[in-house]
């Protein structure tokens, strides 16, 4: 088995009804979740069940039939054991195994090349909130609430 709890994979786009994909067939309602994104709820012997839009969905999903999701590309702090304090940059890929796993592309001159990081960390995300949520999460009303800088 590939994946393990937690794991998010895409349900391939290409399978075909009736089709045996590893020792599971793929039965026609399973079509309407192709190309959809879910994650790895239950590891059984030569299965897994997903969860897909926060329901649990109980067939038999097989390896031939699922792909991994990247989370790549995405910005993040980058830096090496040469680079004092890290760059933020466009990290397209991940590549365990290797030295630098951090890939990144980046234009030099008229050439595009890969450059590799050893070290990686994501970027602090922002998050919009409105003055009700941020009253509701303190547990105070609306008109009570003043932003400081």
């Amino acid at each position: 088995m590939k994946y393990k709890v937690g794991d998010k994979v895409r349900i391939k786009a290409n399978l075909v009804a009736n089709e045996e994909y590893g020792d599971k067939i793929f039965v026609r309602s399973m079509k309407k979740f192709t190309g959809k994104t879910a994650t790895i709820f239950k590891v059984g012997i030569n299965y897994y069940i997903l969860k897909i839009d926060k329901e649990n969905v109980c067939w038999g999903w097989t390896d031939e039939m699922l792909e991994p999701v990247s989370e790549y590309p995405k910005k993040m702090w980058v830096w090496d054991k040469n680079t004092i304090d890290p760059i933020v940059r466009e990290v397209v890929a991940y590549a365990p195994g290797i030295e630098f796993p951090y890939l990144t592309k980046d234009k030099n001159e008229s050439n595009w090349k890969y450059i590799g990081y050893k070290y990686a960390k994501d970027l602090p995300q922002t998050k919009e909130l409105t003055m009700q949520e941020i009253a509701d999460k303190f547990g105070i009303d609306v008109e009570q609430l003043k932003i400081k800088k």
